[in-house]
């Protein structure tokens, strides 16, 4: 991704990158697959010869454990699917893994490799090889984020397929926000948001909790009873290609940051002075002219 080009009289002080660790999360994602791939394997081989085990497998008709190992893998994923996507907000993560088990079943099933033992090492084998792209992707798509700190402005861009670009003047930052996490604290790296004043750079995080009661009398008759309620709060929150995420150093960069912001909004003061100054002077030099010409 090639630099921004500068403006007049524009400096370029920084050019920063997130920090690997910052992106874990990501990077999670992917490698989840291949981890529970091979606890759902080591389950499978503890469980069998108990007792309790062999009466499910005949309660379900005497199913071998390809079945039970099949079925532990994909719940496994999906159940954390669900989770991630109720916590970040984001049900792609959901349907991608969706797309992993089914691609995965099916490509098995399709080549008869569920018969035997083969499901044994092609489970894991495939798992790790999804979790391998899936991780490659990830970093591919972490070192899109360039972040550009300059004398004037800050400019974000980040994306693989689509790039996304934002420029912020220091003039127009009202506040700053800073967050680390307990890695980022040890490593020296963190997150840091600007907020301006439209408001950009905050969200909203919104709670519910709710309470029913039901009961049938007679098989004909319903009571019910319901009670919930909301907040919200607001959050500093945006998109990592729109905020400095797991920038290095931190501390360094925050402190640069803030001392922009706070010249950018003394210059506009300081400017209206010199140039009142600067019309007293050439007032009175005018007056002094006027005055000499009259003596002669």
């Amino acid at each position: 991704m090639s630099k921004p080009e500068m403006l007049k009289d524009e400096k370029l002080k920084n050019s920063l990158t997130p920090h690997p660790l910052s992106f874990f999360g990501a990077y999670f994602i992917p490698l989840w697959i291949a981890i529970w791939a091979a606890l759902a394997i080591g389950m499978v081989k503890w469980f069998e010869g108990m007792a309790w085990w062999e009466a499910i497998r005949d309660w379900f008709g005497g199913v071998g454990p390809m079945v039970f190992m099949l079925i532990i893998w994909i719940i496994g994923i999906a159940v954390t699917g669900i989770i991630i996507a109720v916590v970040k907000i984001r049900w792609r993560v959901f349907f991608l893994y969706l797309l992993v088990l089914g691609a995965g079943t099916g490509l098995m099933f399709w080549q008869g490799w569920h018969k035997g033992d083969t499901y044994q090492l092609f489970i894991p084998l495939y798992s790790a090889a999804v979790a391998i792209v899936g991780a490659f992707f990830v970093e591919i798509y972490r070192r899109s984020h360039k972040y550009y700190i300059t004398n004037l402005r800050i400019i974000f861009r980040g994306g693989v397929m689509k790039t996304n670009e934002r420029t912020l003047r220091y003039d127009k930052i009202t506040d700053v926000h800073g967050s680390q996490s307990v890695v980022g604290k040890m490593l020296g790296y963190g997150t840091i948001l600007p907020i301006t004043q439209s408001g950009f750079g905050l969200g909203a995080d919104s709670s519910f909790a709710g309470l029913a009661v039901g009961a049938n009398i007679k098989d004909k008759v319903g009571v019910g009873v319901a009670a919930g309620g909301g907040k919200e709060v607001q959050t500093p929150r945006a998109r990592s290609f729109y905020e400095l995420h797991g920038v290095h150093p931190y501390r360094k960069i925050k402190l640069t940051i803030e001392n922009l912001v706070q010249e950018s909004t003394i210059a506009p003061y300081q400017k209206r002075q010199v140039e009142l100054q600067e019309e007293m002077v050439n007032l009175l030099r005018k007056t002094t002219d006027n005055n000499n010409k009259g003596r002669y």
